[in-house]
């Protein structure tokens, strides 16, 4: 990059013009002079800009019908000319960029030798397909030849339409079967063809309410548990699915009434074979009303079949060859019911804009689901299209605030042409009524757990009729499902309010399936292709791969649930997309997504794992607050989770741009902002400027510019020790790096004032001083849950080609489960350890936990990225000296304590074992969990015994051993009257509980061990953990064995499970 800015000539009235072109300057980290962000009161007009122009390295003059009447460009391209003369050997050049209203031909009225011009458009993308000329005109690129956005014809379709009519439901041999009058109607792609209808004829569905049953629990429960019989039940479904479509294809089109309609159809289509130029459709038309004058239970009987013909899975259907939605001339297959008003015709244009909506209840009657299974997906299909698309993410996600941006919208002139609803579905049958569930309003203020509130299809069609909103996507459970009036689905009244097309779920979907289908789908539609066709992108993907997943005791999921996503549409099948960037614009525009970035680290190789709650928790808050802190152990995963949290809210446009800045490694305020300004602005430097609040000045306008998000990482390197531990600062306590704190929160004080939507977001061990002290804004990052833990190890060793040992593989759930739990979910553990299950095997690994975290230590002694140790004795740093030396017998602990043995151990009082307990949470080494449980940091516990005397370690030993019997004795007293408690908490401490076997074996009599095993059997009984439970029998069994004749041990030994 050359250095300099580049000058931007224009006249006052193309103002918003370049200010869009100074940003996308900027974008890509080439400072931009212009006027209006240089100039301040009582500058001196001609020489401050005379001096701009001579210092610039180009000048880019903005030529538009305005420019005519601008003597100030003319006198500005003079004085240009004049220092090009002077600097042609330098690259200094001043091109013209035309605007609509100038053509070449008129470039001789400001220039005396007509130089080359770029012309610029005014609609959406513009400037984005102009930036590759003008940086080849600045030197930013070599000149290369012209390519223009890239114009999408819709295809034209070939479309087959089966017409019913008089449904009726009538019993057949002791069969429920709905029937209907059918008309078939071919219709050319070539709209001056003539039609070709078929004679009216009968139609039997050939699927009925036992074929529905096998298909909705095939689809709804056998992913419950799929092995033993349920898996052969359901090979038997997946087996009779291609008979079910060649039933459904031979009495819709097999009667000879519909032979010349199905004949001229397949002509175009199936025999010949479709062109590029064509696409190919099926349309089942249901027309649910009774003969005129029919009575109430005609009316009722004849919606009740239209809905059970409106049900039929016609996706399946199958001509004996093969589906009609797979092969080159694949079928797109939807559902179209009666328009009974006129509607306004809603043309799209570019941008088109999406408002995608994620409601994310959690309540006794509705489970969590990750927020972002099929969001992320959906953002990054549309992020090629550049200015093409406008993302809104809708928050908070409520009916009401859904109404109000739609309105919004539509006043200003923007309507949506995309809404997509990624949340649960139901079919409520107590009012015969779909219903999407929405968040309820009331609980806003909550941060988790928030409740549902469901929005039937009725209320929802009222709020969204007269937008004519050309697609609304329901991934939803069940938004297509009717009963007993076709029009009662939300897909159904959404199309029967206005909208033009409706992708829904027929039944229940699995999230792994949503995801699939909406990458696929939304990666057609952004190609430019018809809905239509997405949707057969989205089927296909799913036929093609039909892996869903890992069962934990089962196994793989597969499961053949394509002809779920459903489409309802009116006749017109839209294309949103009709035009797409060039190559060298996505090129750009995927420089400029990354420099938005700023410093941010990038995404691990194994990706982001979990955590979604605590991500949307972050999102929510970050809605209405300015800042959040992440707090947590070292190592819990706090900068991962921040990173990303950052890098989606500036993919999904909440944010513009984001910046990063590590407190471990800085020196002082000055550098922190120097850090941020680098990140934001181009060619910045806090060197530049006599004191920091002139330093700050240009990074606050630059914050004003876009809203951006700023992650402040390792904040316990500048705090000083009385922030965590209310101790007085010992010897050795002193911060790591020397960043004043009182300056720094200053500093992020003044950014946060700087605009109204800059966001902070802090990590740390410990809590942070005011004004960041808010505890509504700190959020605990707790260990991962079991099950991320597991998918964390297995992707770590996927992105590293690791295989586990062969020899020890972990091949039960329970051996990966007890490899998790070993390190407390601990996220960085499990990704160092990685290596080491494929070297050493699961069990083997679970086993060696201390030795192999020495070894890392040894490897990369005091790197706390990468030797677990390290980052433990940076954390021990900032305890009190007394503290650190009094804490060293908790080395003989496993994975964590309850406080009550962690007095006896460590030989102090209630009040004392409180005090330590505080202090290690407030510098990030434990996390307090329910009944007095203390979960440590996984590698605190080795780490201390690697301090520790073998005399002291069997005195700590011996103190745990008799603390442990007196809690598993509580524990099981408590088993008989507060149930859940001791549950809980053995399960909490069955790290500890364990290892006391071992101690037990080589310390105490059999029969003491047999009374020490029966109790636990009598806990871990009910508890799922079978492996434990069969370790415990095996040690009572041995224990019994020694006792020889009667004894109440012997006794006990026996009665127990017997």
């Amino acid at each position: 990059m050359q250095p300099g800015h580049v000058f931007i000539s224009h006249a006052t009235k193309d103002d918003p013009f370049v200010k869009e072109l100074r940003i996308a300057l900027e974008s890509l980290r080439l400072p931009v002079w212009a006027d209006s962000r240089n100039l301040r009161g009582g500058s001196k007009l001609a020489p401050e800009i005379d001096q701009a122009i001579a210092a610039a390295r180009q000048v880019l003059v903005v030529l538009s019908p305005n420019t005519v009447n601008s003597p100030w460009v003319r006198k500005e391209i003079s004085k240009a000319l004049e220092i090009e003369k002077q600097r042609q050997a330098e690259g200094y050049r001043v091109i013209p960029l035309l605007l609509p209203g100038i053509e070449h031909p008129a470039l001789p009225l400001w220039f005396d030798e007509e130089p080359m011009g770029i012309k610029v458009q005014l609609t959406s993308g513009g400037i984005s397909e102009a930036l590759p000329q003008i940086l080849a005109a600045l030197g930013e690129a070599l000149p290369d030849d012209l390519q223009p956005d890239q114009n999408i014809d819709a295809r034209p379709v070939e479309e087959l339409v089966l017409k019913l009519v008089d449904p009726k439901i009538a019993t057949h041999e002791g069969k429920r079967r709905v029937t209907a009058i059918a008309t078939l109607v071919y219709e050319p792609a070539n709209k001056t063809a003539r039609n070709v209808e078929s004679k009216r004829y009968a139609l039997n569905a050939p699927l009925g309410p036992i074929e529905a049953d096998d298909l909705r629990w095939y689809l709804e429960s056998y992913y419950l548990w799929p092995t033993g019989v349920f898996q052969q039940r359901a090979a038997a479904i997946e087996k009779r699915l291609p008979q079910w479509g060649q039933d459904l294809y031979n009495a819709a089109l097999r009667d000879t009434a519909a032979a010349e309609a199905l004949a001229a159809w397949k002509n175009s289509v199936l025999d010949r074979g479709l062109s590029l130029s064509k696409a190919a459709r099926f349309s089942i038309y249901i027309d649910s009303d009774p003969a005129p004058n029919a009575d109430a239970a005609s009316h009722k009987a004849a919606l009740e079949a239209a809905s059970s013909l409106l049900g039929l899975p016609w996706e399946l259907l199958h001509d004996g060859k093969g589906y009609l939605f797979r092969g080159k001339n694949a079928v797109a297959v939807r559902r179209r019911l009666p328009n009974r008003e006129a509607r306004a015709v809603r043309p799209t244009q570019l941008p088109i804009r999406i408002l995608l909506l994620s409601p994310r209840p959690e309540d006794k009657t509705t489970g969590y689901i990750d927020h972002r299974a099929s969001a992320k997906p959906l953002v990054e299909a549309v992020a090629s299209l550049g200015e093409l698309v406008q993302l809104t993410v809708l928050t908070p996600p409520t009916l009401s605030a859904l109404r109000n941006e739609l309105n919004r919208a539509a006043k200003a002139n923007q309507p949506y042409d995309v809404v997509h609803f990624d949340g649960h579905g139901v079919y409520d049958r107590e009012h015969g009524l779909g219903a999407l569930c929405f968040e309820d309003p009331h609980d806003l203020d909550k941060l988790d757990h928030r409740a549902m509130m469901p929005v039937h299809a009725d209320e929802l069609a009222n709020d969204l009729r007269e937008h004519r909103i050309p697609l609304i996507f329901l991934e939803a459970c069940q938004s297509a499902k009717v009963e007993d009036d076709p029009t009662a689905s939300v897909a159904a009244k959404l199309l029967e309010c206005g909208v033009t097309s409706v992708v829904a779920m027929s039944h229940s979907v699995l999230v792994e399936t949503a995801r699939r289908f909406v990458e696929a789908f939304y990666r057609q539609l952004a190609a430019g292709s018809r809905v239509g066709e997405a949707m057969l992108a989205g089927q296909e993907a799913l036929a093609a791969d039909t892996w869903r997943g890992k069962i934990m005791g089962a196994g793989e999921l597969h499961l053949h649930d394509w002809f779920v996503p459903v489409l309802f549409q009116e006749e017109q099948d839209p294309q949103l997309i009709n035009r797409l960037p060039g190559e060298a614009v996505q090129h750009l525009q995927q420089k400029q997504a990354q420099l938005r970035l700023g410093a941010l680290p990038a995404t691990p190789a194994h990706a982001f794992h979990g955590r979604s709650r605590q991500l949307l928790a972050l999102e929510r808050l970050l809605h209405t607050h300015n800042y959040a802190v992440v707090r947590g152990t070292g190592g819990a995963g706090k900068t991962t989770l921040a990173v990303e949290l950052a890098r989606w809210l500036v993919a999904s446009k909440r944010f513009g741009r984001a910046a990063f800045v590590s407190l471990e490694n800085l020196h002082d305020v000055r550098s922190v902002l120097d850090s941020v300004g680098r990140q934001l602005l181009p060619a910045y430097s806090v060197a530049e400027y006599k004191n920091l609040n002139e330093a700050l000045q240009p990074v606050s306008r630059a914050l004003q510019d876009h809203p951006t998000i700023i992650v402040l990482d390792n904040l316990e390197s500048i705090l000083p020790p009385s922030t965590s531990s209310g101790q007085a600062p010992a010897n050795g306590t002193a911060p790591v790096t020397a960043v004043p704190h009182a300056e720094f929160f200053a500093l992020c004080a003044n950014l946060l004032a700087s605009d109204n939507d800059t966001r902070l977001v802090f990590t740390t061990r410990e809590a942070l001083p005011a004004p960041f002290d808010h505890k509504l804004c700190e959020r605990m990052l707790g260990a991962l849950d079991r099950h991320d833990a597991v998918a964390l190890v297995s992707s770590v060793m996927k992105a590293e080609g690791l295989e586990p040992k062969t020899s020890d593989p972990g091949s039960t759930p329970q051996e990966i489960e007890d490899l998790v739990e070993a390190v407390n979910c601990h996220a960085r553990a499990l990704v160092k350890l990685a290596p080491d299950v494929a070297r050493l095997g699961v069990r083997a690994t679970t086993a060696d936990l201390h030795k192999l975290m020495a070894k890392m230590e040894r490897e990369h002694p005091g790197d706390r990225e990468n030797s677990l140790y390290a980052s433990v004795a940076l954390s021990l740093r900032r305890l009190p000296e007394d503290m650190r030396e009094q804490i060293k017998p908790l080395g003989v602990f496993y994975g964590g304590a309850h406080l009550a043995v962690m007095a006896m151990v460590l030989e102090v009082d209630g009040e004392k074992v409180q005090a330590i307990a505080q202090g290690l949470i407030g510098v990030g080494l434990a996390e307090m969990k329910n009944y007095g449980h203390l979960r440590l940091d996984p590698a605190l516990a080795p780490y201390l015994l690697g301090q520790m005397h073998e005399t002291e370690i069997a005195q700590a030993r011996q103190r745990w051993a008799e603390g442990m019997q007196q809690l598993l004795s509580y524990l099981y007293e408590e088993a008989f009257k507060n149930t859940e408690m001791a549950f809980q908490l053995t399960l909490l401490e069955l790290p500890n509980l364990l290892p006391l076997l071992d101690w037990a074996l080589a310390h105490v009599t059999p029969e003491e061990v047999v009374g020490l095993t029966s109790k636990m059997e009598t806990l871990l009984q009910f508890l799922g953990r079978s492996q434990a439970l069969t370790r415990v029998v095996a040690v009572r069994e041995q224990a019994a064995k020694q006792l020889g004749g009667w004894s109440h041990a012997r006794s006990m030994s026996d009665c127990v499970f017997r």
